[in-house]
């Protein structure tokens, strides 16, 4: 059986690779492993990387009044943020709901989003944001 965690981000990768498709935009995923989980074709022959993280469990900080998802943008095994010329988009999976928000990646290392942030309009609304920002 499938590690349960790996699972999760095979799950998120492939709810983001589906709304790309959606939206009419050519999607690739690596054979290898890489620090990008998809390769979209956003316009003729421009290629972006796509670095998905996904959450199932909202954490709950005593400090805060709201619960919320806390998502890693940098590697995990040397705490280095994603290169810029390679990572040019996160995108940060709800997996409760399946909603996805969008961000251009410009050397952040982490990003928190209330639960409440994951509606449809907030994912319509981050993508063209986001879309914007990459062209």
């Amino acid at each position: 059986m499938a590690h349960y965690k790996k699972q999760f981000g095979i799950s998120g990768e492939m709810l983001t690779a589906t709304y790309f498709l959606l939206k009419g935009f050519n999607v690739f995923q690596p054979i290898a492993t890489s620090s990008r989980d998809l390769l979209v074709e956003i316009s003729q022959g421009k290629y972006y990387g796509v670095q998905v993280k996904s959450a199932m469990n909202p954490w709950i900080d005593p400090k805060r009044n709201k619960t919320r998802y806390k998502f890693n943008l940098k590697h995990s095994s040397t705490s280095v943020p994603y290169d810029q010329e390679v990572v040019h988009i996160f995108a940060c999976v709800d997996l409760r709901t399946k909603l996805i928000l969008f961000y251009h990646n410009w050397g952040q290392k982490s990003k928190a989003a209330t639960l409440d942030s994951f509606t449809k309009k907030a994912e319509e609304q981050s993508f063209v944001e986001m879309l914007k920002k990459i062209k």
